[in-house]
């Protein structure tokens, strides 16, 4: 069995098999400029990963190890949420927080970006390569990874809001009555009128649905006046980083 010496902390240790080597490596005990020799290999001391038949990978064990995670959790997870805000109707949390909570698909792709990517430019340092490759990570691994996450996304969520019916939300959906209510307000403050508050939509109906558009009517309860609104529904297309996977957008009209 051919055995290897390495260096560490100025002293010579060894016999070690390849095997034990290369654990020693993946647990960042030794790393790619751990010097290195066996006899049968001509016994020159040599960097760990310039030994040929002896380095590891180039890949990180992160990217050997997580991708699953992160390549199919991440979207499946974010395509979860997406479709659960657009089908939830009578939930007053997701009604009263809408705004925020749109962005929660978009934050968790990118969160999940920055958390790989930052673990794999650790594993780069503690091994010691090259402080190129942990920058090719950033620039060209985080666009290719965030882009592949997001349309992944978009694809699950559309394979399982278009069968049932919810490629535009309802006209009772929580994030379609939260947009009316905050549209509303804001015409409201236009007009000099910054004490109205929109408090309900109720009595919701659906005029038409044509493509990507859905027209509906309510009534709209304020601490004023109750008016009577109708309002559209617009899936602007599966576009990058808006609030939404599908970028739905309300318009208002108060009668």
């Amino acid at each position: 069995m051919e055995s290897w010496s390495y260096q560490r902390d100025g002293a010579i240790v060894g016999p070690a098999s390849k095997e034990e080597l290369a654990a020693l490596f993946e647990a960042g005990e030794i790393n790619r400029q751990t010097l290195v020799r066996s006899v049968s290999a001509g016994g020159e001391w040599k960097r760990y990963g310039e030994v040929q038949g002896l380095a590891p990978s180039r890949f990180p064990r992160t990217v050997k190890r997580l991708w699953p995670w992160f390549m199919l959790g991440t979207p499946l997870a974010a395509a979860l949420i997406d479709v659960f805000l657009v089908q939830s109707t009578g939930n007053a949390f997701v009604e009263k927080n809408a705004a925020l909570l749109s962005y929660a698909p978009t934050a968790l792709n990118i969160l999940a970006a920055i958390l790989w990517l930052v673990l794999i430019t650790l594993e780069f340092r503690k091994k010691a390569q090259k402080s190129v490759s942990g920058m090719a990570v950033w620039l060209i691994a985080a666009p290719l990874y965030l882009t592949f996450s997001w349309w992944t996304t978009v694809f699950i969520s559309n394979r399982i809001n278009v069968p049932l019916g919810f490629r535009v939300p309802s006209c009772q959906a929580d994030l379609a009555k939260s947009q009316v209510k905050a549209a509303f307000e804001r015409n409201a403050a236009k007009a000099g009128q910054t004490d109205v508050k929109a408090i309900a939509l109720t009595e919701t109906s659906q005029q038409w649905l044509a493509g990507r558009i859905r027209m509906c009517v309510g009534k709209l309860e304020t601490n004023a006046q109750t008016y009577s609104v109708r309002y559209e529904i617009e899936d602007h297309g599966n576009r990058l980083f808006l609030r939404t996977m599908h970028g739905y957008f309300v318009s208002l009209l108060v009668k």
